[in-house]
């Protein structure tokens, strides 16, 4: 397979005269310098790029990417990048003109974004009606709200989903810094009515652990989930928000309207969850119905302070399903 090694500037170029490019895999590291620009391309498999990117390379492989017409995979890893909204709206201009993509893996966490470069993200991601399944990590940005509301808006325009991964958490040892992704219930809700939307979903993992989201936001998002009729499986991470006793409530009684749900996957860790609504999650687990098993299999941990763990774990078609109080420890420092 030919290597070809170019100068970043003569991408462009190079995109501009493979029309049959199908399989495109970038990848950038923030800890090559500047001055490290050579690229290792493999002829019609995929693209790896090194470097730094900045506001002129980030603009370059928009321009880039809107030739690249007939792609339909598609891997960007550009995080730990120093790419804000401006660098995202170049990115998304020409990520908008690859209409053909039904893959799209798109890594941007832990760089400079806020809520214009999210609403102008999902503006490019609403031309790709092909689009089947969707990994986007926007984690440790600042988005906002207002971010999550644009970006959910226009998602809900790939109605064509089948698989989506959403990631907008941030690290457990920064949840309480400055520039945390700071959602709250507002974006919550307009992430659940995009969600409802999306009803050709069977796979969803969505992390919004480390954000502010309280009862509301937590109730209107799991009554979106709940609309996605053709879920099978679901991972969702709420750790370290502010949901509390009525949020997991909420939560709990829609997920549990979810009939075609299979197989979950719920992290609640530290949501000040009381031990009536944690037992809410256990009759999740030993309830079955007339026709049938709830889920195959199922796994939910609940941490609160002081700590305390609760795990509940089940199998139902092996008849299985215990909720263990202290399981491990309660004399944890």
């Amino acid at each position: 397979m030919l290597l070809l090694l170019l100068n970043f500037y003569y991408l462009q170029n190079y995109f501009s005269n493979k029309y049959f490019l199908i399989h495109l895999f970038i990848k950038i590291h923030s800890f090559f310098t500047n001055n490290q620009l050579i690229n290792k391309i493999f002829f019609l498999q995929y693209l790896k790029i090194r470097n730094e990117i900045g506001d002129f390379n980030a603009s370059d492989l928009g321009s880039a990417l809107a030739n690249c017409t007939n792609l339909s995979n598609l891997k960007l890893e550009l995080q730990l990048n120093k790419i804000g909204d401006d660098d995202v709206l170049s990115l998304g201009s020409g990520l908008g003109k690859c209409t053909n993509l039904s893959n799209l893996t798109f890594d941007l966490g832990n760089n400079q974004i806020g809520p214009i470069g999210a609403i102008g993200l999902g503006s490019a991601l609403a031309n790709c009606i092909i689009l089947s399944n969707l990994t986007l990590n926007l984690c440790e940005n600042q988005i906002g709200d207002e971010g999550v509301l644009g970006l959910g808006f226009d998602l809900a325009k790939c109605a064509n989903l089948s698989n989506l991964a959403l990631n907008l958490s941030q690290k457990q040892f920064i949840c309480f810094a400055n520039y945390q992704n700071k959602i709250g219930d507002k974006g919550a809700l307009g992430l659940g009515s995009a969600l409802e939307k999306l009803t050709n979903l069977s796979n969803l993992e969505l992390n919004l652990s480390c954000n502010q989201i309280g009862a509301i936001g937590v109730s209107g998002l799991g009554s979106g989930i709940a609309k996605c009729t053709n879920l099978s499986n679901l991972a969702l991470n709420l750790s370290y928000n502010k949901i509390g006793d009525e949020g997991a409530l909420g939560l709990g009684t829609a997920l549990a309207n979810n009939t075609n749900l299979q197989n979950l996957t719920l992290q609640l860790y530290q949501n000040q969850i009381g031990d009536t609504y944690i037992h809410t999650y256990s009759h999740m687990v030993t309830c079955t119905r007339d026709r049938g098993p709830i889920y195959n299999y199922l796994y939910i941990i609940i941490i609160r302070i002081p700590i305390y763990l609760y795990i509940i774990v089940g199998n139902i078609l092996e008849g299985k399903g215990h909720l263990h109080p202290n399981g491990i420890s309660t004399n944890l420092p």
